[in-house]
């Protein structure tokens, strides 16, 4: 379940302007041996230069926050991704 803390830092992100929208993702296919629960959040950018804006920007600020706040309880990486 999504806490109060996550969709903090989603607000946070989408404040920036460099994304129009969010997806939250729950994995479905994780392995048998892991505890909890793993989600993915997708952010969406009109082009490469708000991406490209943010994490020089923001990105690298709000990461550090959130693993402050969470340390190895959350996972960071980033894939960019294009519609086709």
């Amino acid at each position: 379940m999504v806490r109060v803390d996550e969709k903090k830092h989603i607000a946070e992100i989408l404040k920036t302007k460099y994304f129009s929208e969010h997806r939250m993702l729950k994995l479905i296919n994780e392995h048998t041996d892991t505890s909890g629960t793993t989600y993915a959040v997708q952010f969406t950018a009109m082009n490469i230069t708000d991406v490209q804006q943010y994490l020089a920007n923001k990105g690298a600020v709000l990461q550090n926050k959130l693993i402050a706040k969470f340390g190895q309880k959350v996972l960071l990486f980033m894939t960019l991704l294009e519609e086709v």
